[in-house]
């Protein structure tokens, strides 16, 4: 059952929590929720006290005012939710967008009540430029994006979910009713408010990273090509602490949830050394 807390400004957090002992905060990517944690928050939560929240603009979290999104909001966000929820010396677990969440609360809050970090199958540029080719196409916060969204929210959210799913034991009526399932939960001016706020370069943050970090990600991915060479940029930035680099050997984006044994298996142990 989802929980909530009030943040200082008035916003209603959603969340959802298992188990007791060192905390752990699972964060989801851009339009997703809570349940894309479901498996991971039941395996976790039996070593950890696992939480996992939903994102401004995602399911069930209610923003006081919207207009106020600003170029830090999803920082805010997970600060609010630590301090509010009185945690300290927090394993913070990113997925995709997730990551940005991540970014963003280095380069203004530093580490602070973090223990460790793990960052799962996201580039740390999001735009394609001179000196960084290594995303598919496009960028979270390119401008292109944007419009697209603007012009066709549906199609492009649409065209979005579809790049995610697994290219097999799913039908046309399977993917079609998960689309609308998801599509229902989002709140498009927030969605596109904090899309907005991600910035196409984040690879400076990186580099004002104190605490043991990991990468993971999917070795053969369909969605970022040259995986091996953003894991080095990973390797290559974050240089006040020995970062660890994990490859799944799987194309899929989504693979916390698709190869959920495997995933938490790797997460617990990254923990248990780090402790």
């Amino acid at each position: 059952m989802k929980k909530s807390i009030i943040t200082p400004s008035g916003d209603k957090i959603a969340y959802v929590e298992k188990g007791t002992g060192d905390p752990v905060i699972l964060i989801h990517g851009f339009t997703g929720n809570t349940g894309a944690w479901t498996e991971t928050i039941e395996k976790l939560g039996n070593h950890y006290h696992t939480y996992a929240y939903d994102l401004l603009g995602h399911g069930e979290t209610v923003m006081a005012d919207n207009d106020s999104v600003g170029e830090t909001a999803l920082a805010d966000q997970l600060y609010d939710f630590i301090t509010c929820l009185d945690l300290h010396n927090v394993t913070v677990i990113a997925h995709s967008l997730g990551c940005c969440v991540l970014y963003q609360y280095v380069l203004k809050y530093g580490c602070k009540n973090w223990k460790a970090m793990i960052m799962a199958d996201m580039t740390p540029a999001m735009n394609t430029s001179d000196d960084w080719t290594l995303i598919a196409a496009g960028g979270f916060g390119s401008r292109s994006a944007l419009q697209a969204m603007e012009d066709d929210y549906y199609g492009y959210m649409r065209s979005f979910f579809y790049v995610g799913l697994p290219t097999e034991g799913l039908s046309e009526e399977d993917k079609e009713k998960m689309f609308l399932e998801w599509y229902h939960m989002l709140e498009p001016q927030l969605v596109k408010k904090v899309l907005a706020s991600c910035q196409p370069d984040y690879r400076h943050a990186l580099e004002l990273i104190t605490v043991p970090a990991a990468y993971f990600y999917a070795a053969h991915s369909e969605i970022l090509p040259h995986p091996d060479q953003i894991a080095e940029e990973y390797r290559k930035r974050i240089t006040k602490i020995p970062i660890e680099l994990v490859p799944f050997d799987c194309t899929e984006h989504p693979f916390p949830e698709l190869h959920n044994e495997e995933f938490v298996k790797k997460v617990e142990s990254f923990i248990e050394k780090n402790k």
